[in-house]
């Protein structure tokens, strides 16, 4: 039920339209929080997106929290970068439901490139490698999209044998 009330306050922004007057926004709890992650289905990306655009909740900050590594970073190199970029998304998504998307939604897939997720994933990287621009994250964002589904089928295999 929680789902469908945040879809439609998801819709309900994008189409500008004024939420019913007895509705709340719904308390969740750390438990219930932890159980989100990895997101496995399109629709709690949708769920998340809302989330996430609801400026009056402490969702987004538990959400960085909870997806920024936590471990020190020791020097501030490239493969530093795309280590701790890629360490986000997979904290993110599942490989069968990154595999659903593409940057800019083609060949049938969601598009990935607006989405607020994506803003998120770059300012917490700004945050611990100052120098980095927002191309290069987009393209390891790009990067790990493209070989979701190749990385999916490598785990079935090997979890197969």
């Amino acid at each position: 039920m929680k789902r469908i009330d945040t879809n439609l306050d998801y819709f309900a922004k994008i189409f500008n339209v004024e939420q019913s007057p007895e509705r709340k926004p719904v308390k969740m709890d750390d438990d219930e929080f932890l159980y989100l992650f990895p997101l496995t289905e399109i629709d709690d990306v949708v769920d998340l997106e809302s989330r996430l655009l609801d400026d009056c909740s402490d969702f987004k900050e538990k959400f960085i929290s909870y997806i920024t590594p936590k471990g020190n970073i020791k020097c501030l190199c490239k493969s530093d970068l795309k280590y701790f970029v890629r360490t986000l998304l997979r904290r993110l998504f599942t490989y069968s439901l990154a595999s659903y998307y593409s940057w800019r939604g083609f060949r049938g897939n969601f598009q990935i490139g607006n989405l607020t997720i994506v803003q998120v994933i770059f300012d917490i990287t700004k945050s611990k490698f100052k120098t980095v621009s927002k191309q290069y994250v987009n393209l390891i964002i790009k990067e790990w999209i493209r070989y979701a589904k190749q990385r999916r089928a490598h785990l079935k295999k090997m979890n197969s044998s």
